[in-house]
């Protein structure tokens, strides 16, 4: 519904007047392209699996988020009870590397 020959039909069909409209009826008459049911059975087997795709990365990035949190707290906690010493070549590499 994008292409170039769907806008230049669409247009055609709408009447001129200051502001386009399309009636249903009209909507109904407008041919569009599909490819073959085979082709769109391709589309749809590659689409889902760049769908699967997506949500297992998507899986492994929360999985991350969660560890790094968990240590993120962790090292808090070590720091605050005294359990971990920050030094100043700790403090060094962190304005180093940000």
């Amino acid at each position: 519904m994008r292409s170039t020959y769907f806008n230049e039909v669409l247009n055609s069909s709408a009447p001129q007047t200051t502001i386009k409209t399309i009636t249903m009826p009209q909507l109904a008459r407008l041919r569009i392209v599909l490819p073959p049911i085979s082709e769109q059975h391709t589309i749809c087997k590659f689409l889902d699996a760049k769908i699967a795709e997506i949500k297992r990365m998507a899986a492994v990035i929360e999985e991350q988020i969660k560890t790094l949190l968990a240590y993120r707290k962790s090292l808090i906690h070590e720091c605050v009870t005294g359990q971990r010493r920050v030094t100043e070549a700790d403090v060094r590499r962190v304005v180093v590397a940000g």
